[in-house]
């Protein structure tokens, strides 16, 4: 019979948590953005946060903003943007987890007119349990968990 590494032997047993990470401290602690009054307008029945990583990618600007002009320039429309596309796919599919992408105009840095250009970020939508076992839903960029 092969050797477990579990000190009592039993490979069906639970292992001991070393370490976890509760949802509400990472609220305060800015890892995690509350979007859920807003994303109640858009028709989410959950509560929404959004990291704080795929907020800097998609929603906040760097260096100095655009003319107003500009179509989805400030924080509030691409917020909207990032809120609709995440229903409109959750809609879409059953399950916990979608992939969507939003159109995103490249940071204006240095005032270059190649800055204007447009590209595509990935975004995943998670349903999952909260602290107190409620469901929730986060966005975040693919590569978080």
């Amino acid at each position: 019979m092969p050797q477990t590494s579990e000190p009592n032997g039993d490979p069906f047993e639970e292992p001991e948590v070393i370490h976890s990470y509760e949802r509400a401290p990472m609220l305060p602690h800015g890892e995690l953005l509350d979007l859920s009054g807003l994303a109640e307008l858009v028709g989410f029945i959950v509560p929404v946060t959004m990291t704080y990583e795929a907020w800097v990618e998609c929603i906040g600007w760097t260096g100095t903003p655009p003319e107003p002009e500009f179509p989805g320039t400030c924080e509030i429309a691409r917020l909207w943007q990032v809120l609709w596309l995440a229903r409109a796919e959750a809609l879409r599919h059953d399950g916990t987890q979608f992939s969507f992408s939003m159109p995103r105009a490249l940071r204006y840095d240095d005032g270059n007119a190649d800055d204007n250009l447009v590209r595509r970020v990935d975004l995943v939508l998670l349903t999952h349990a909260g602290d107190q076992g409620e469901l929730v839903a986060t966005i975040m960029l693919p590569w978080q968990d």
